[in-house]
This record gives C-alpha cells, structure tokens and sequence, in this order.
C-alpha cells in the first residue's frame, strides 16, 4: 500500500476496507471531526515507533487545521521506513495545496479525472475544460483542480507562495459553491502563468 489521501464522507466502509486490507495488527486509526495540531504531534510520535513489519496510520477527518496539515509536511515527504499514510477527508478543498501535492489523490467509489499533459495545457485547452465542467458538482470541480494541480507538480512546476494561495481560494471557493468556470480558468491561468515564466521544466 502507497501513502495517498482518500476523497469519501463514507469512513465506515473506508475503515472496513483497510481493515480487511491490512490488518488490525498493522493500522493506526485517528478519526476526528477536527484533526488538530495535537493530533499531528501525535501522529508523527506514533509514526517512529512503527512496530516490525510496518503500520498504515490512517488519519480520518472531516476538516484539517491549518497548523495540523504544516506540522505533517516532514513527515509525508520523508516518511519513516515501513510507515503508510492515509489522510482521508469528504473533499479536496480540506488539503493545502502543499499537501495534495505530496500525496496521490483517490476518490472511493469515483473515476478518476483525466487532465491534459502540461505540455498540452493551453489557453484553448483551459477554455474546453471551463465549458465542459461549467455545470459539473462542487466535488467534479474539487477533482479536476487538484488533479490539475498534482500533475503540474509532477511535470515539475514550482509554485511561489502567492500563487499557491491562489490555488487555495480556487479550492477553497468550490466548497462555497462558486461558479465552476470561474474557479477553473483562475486556477488554470496560475499555472499557465507558471509555464510562462519558465517555473516548469
């Protein structure tokens, strides 16, 4: 099993499937409403004294603080050896941009989104995607952003502060039920302003 965070507001049946898949033995729950910077300080203890043969700590919330997420970034890009993570939560928009970018993102029961190559992504087609999802669900639109987000950051755009605070109110706003088109054209001219200062590879 890979580290990756899970999109699902059913934690019943992802619990029951990642007890069927690991095992009691090897999985650490933490369910919460809130996952908190307390909780985060107790995760990364738990995660250094993983017993042999390894553990998934699995974390289940509804939202993330802030301070929380910061607190697990170490962790999740270093994490110690035999130790998964699995960060599960009803939307996207729970993460900080710094985060979705460390982990694969899944939806439990859902197909995945497909998003152009970033050498494919263009004006034209920024535009087809902003049609084509422009009466999609909050979370069809919470999907594509992050899937679009996770593959500019594996063709190796570099992200400045600003323009990941951008990407966040783009996420941020589909919670609230923003228009899609315009919650994706933003967040696609941020990362095409990116190519176009040569902050992609």
């Amino acid at each position: 099993m890979r580290s990756r965070i899970v999109i699902t507001d059913d934690f019943q049946n992802l619990k029951e499937e990642l007890l069927e898949e690991v095992g009691r033995e090897r999985l650490s729950l933490l369910e919460r409403e809130e996952f908190r910077i307390d909780d985060a300080k107790e995760v990364v203890r738990e995660a250094y004294i993983a017993p042999k043969g390894g553990r998934v700590i699995a974390l289940l919330a509804t939202t993330y603080n802030i301070y929380a997420q910061n607190a697990l970034l170490k962790i999740l890009e270093e994490p110690p050896e035999g130790v998964t993570f699995l960060l599960a939560a009803p939307s996207p928009s729970t993460f900080l941009p710094t985060i979705l970018s460390r982990l694969p993102v899944e939806r439990m029961g859902c197909r995945r989104v497909e998003v152009p190559e970033l050498g494919e992504f263009n004006l034209q087609e920024l535009y087809r995607l902003a049609r084509e999802y422009r009466k999609a669900s909050r979370r069809e639109v919470q999907g594509l952003l992050s899937a679009l987000f996770r593959k500019a950051v594996e063709e190796g755009c570099h992200f400045g502060e600003e323009e990941l605070e951008i990407l966040s109110r783009a996420l941020r706003l589909t919670a609230l039920n923003g228009n899609p088109a315009t919650i994706i054209i933003t967040a696609g001219l941020t990362i095409l302003e990116a190519q176009k200062r040569g902050k992609c590879r």
